[in-house]
């Protein structure tokens, strides 16, 4: 049953599953390549020792974060034109899209992953080619998750991760009993690699044979260049508090030259656990209403309708936006509050210190306002605005990484506030900017995204 069908319904018990479904489209893999990640770290220490861990993970850590970094402007452009195509009906170039994405994601992976491990790491060889193998395999993943724009390709993602992840723990822990490290590395490694070859088979099968390297495409680089600039900056703005802190004096070297601070990496991780309720509620909403607000205004210009229709579509939109607004700004001021007053017996079971309470607490309502600002930088680029949501990203980057090095020298104590402030500050300025620009849609569509009028 679809997620409208299921939240629509007067039926308690399918509109709890609708959202535990959302929850599942978003953040499903997210969530069980954390709880994979934790079942290797804990079952791994029988057979690695805890540094050699630390360096696992960052391992990990390193290629989930860069490889999104260094792909994201090939990913971002690369879905605008997927999903123009498949907007007009023509899906012809899906395959050749897909094909020439990995090309060029592989090609940015040659020059940065392979000397990074190869050259400038102190790491043994076996281990070397093992992490050189999961970036490419991450960077897969990246790839053909983006191609999976429809409600059954949803289902193929989270069957994809729950397979993969069980084979990656299964695989690292059964691998590490006889080649340690790199058993481990290149078992989880082969975890992924089932993720990423179901995910690009799922999507070669998806769409009907074309060229197999269109390039046409690419010059699309010059027309959408906004997009990807943000695809640069927004995962770049993410884990910018993040470099800030693994470059400071109590940053931690693993693995040579790979830099991290536990303390921080750990409490702010599991304080970003607490963005999925409002995640899969603004899924939900975007699905099952803003969309018909949406097309209705747009179809009702394209088919020529009268001034008082377009108007009223345009309130339509307007009324959704604020409603939806509302569910979501009080959803994410309940799941804070109360994890902030739970923290105590949450860092318990997540055997994290008590010295990291402070610093959960900061990045808890530091994810309140991020998760705001992403969904409100999202709508911004369904109304086509890539200006003021490239501003934003920006603003985002340099407030996270700024305020972060600002607060850094006051001590531990204010460690995660530079995220909570660089976070409602964006809100806020986002939030503005999406309000000034809906009210003023019909200028928009007619005028300034207009390409006849430019």
């Amino acid at each position: 049953m679809s997620l409208r069908h299921l939240v629509r319904r007067d039926d308690v018990s399918d509109m709890l599953l609708g959202y535990v479904q959302a929850a599942m489209i978003t953040s499903g893999p997210w969530i069980m390549t954390v709880a994979a990640v934790a079942a290797v770290s804990l079952l791994g220490l029988d057979y690695a020792d805890p540094h050699e861990m630390a360096v696992f993970r960052s391992i990990l850590i390193y290629n989930f974060a860069f490889s999104l970094v260094l792909s994201g402007p090939i990913l971002l452009v690369a879905t605008r034109i997927l999903a123009n195509s498949l907007y007009s009906g023509t899906t012809s170039s899906g395959r050749g899209i897909l094909i020439s994405t990995l090309a060029l994601v592989s090609g940015v992976g040659a020059l940065t992953a392979v000397p990074f491990y190869g050259l400038a790491s102190d790491l043994a060889p076996a281990v070397r080619v093992a992490a050189i193998g999961n970036y490419f395999v991450v960077a897969g993943i990246w790839v053909g998750g983006v191609f999976q724009v429809k409600q059954r390709d949803i289902q193929v993602v989270t069957g994809a991760f729950l397979i993969g992840m069980i084979t990656a723990v299964a695989a690292s822990i059964g691998l590490a009993v006889k080649f340690g490290m790199a058993g481990l590395t290149l078992g989880f490694t082969a975890g992924l690699a089932v993720i990423e070859f179901t995910l690009i088979a799922h999507v070669l099968r998806s769409y009907p044979t074309g060229p197999l390297l269109p390039v046409a495409w690419l010059e699309q680089f010059r027309t959408y260049w906004h997009l990807a600039v943000a695809g640069l900056i927004t995962p770049a703005a993410v884990w910018g508090d993040k470099w800030v802190m693994w470059l400071s004096p109590e940053g931690q070297t693993f693995g040579g030259l790979m830099r991290q601070h536990p303390l921080y990496d750990s409490a702010m991780f599991l304080a970003f656990l607490t963005m999925v309720p409002a995640i899969a509620l603004f899924t939900v909403f975007v699905k099952t209403g803003f969309l018909d607000h949406y097309r209705a205004f747009y179809d009702s210009i394209e088919r020529h309708g009268t001034l008082a229709q377009i108007r009223r579509h345009h309130q339509r939109i307007v009324d959704s936006l604020l409603e939806g607004g509302r569910q979501l700004l009080i959803l994410q001021v309940v799941v804070s509050v109360s994890v902030a007053v739970l923290a105590p017996a949450i860092i318990e079971l997540a055997r994290l210190h008590y010295v990291q309470l402070s610093l959960f607490r900061l990045g808890t309502l530091g994810a309140g306002f991020h998760v705001s600002f992403i969904c409100i930088s999202i709508l911004l680029l369904y109304f086509d605005l890539r200006r003021p949501y490239l501003w934003l990203q920006l603003l985002f980057a340099v407030a996270n990484a700024g305020l972060t090095a600002a607060f850094l020298p006051l001590g531990f104590a204010y460690y995660g506030l530079g995220y909570f402030v660089a976070s409602a500050l964006c809100f806020a300025v986002s939030a503005c900017t999406l309000y000034r620009s809906v009210s003023r849609l019909p200028y928009l569509a007619f005028v300034a995204n207009n390409p006849s009028v430019r």
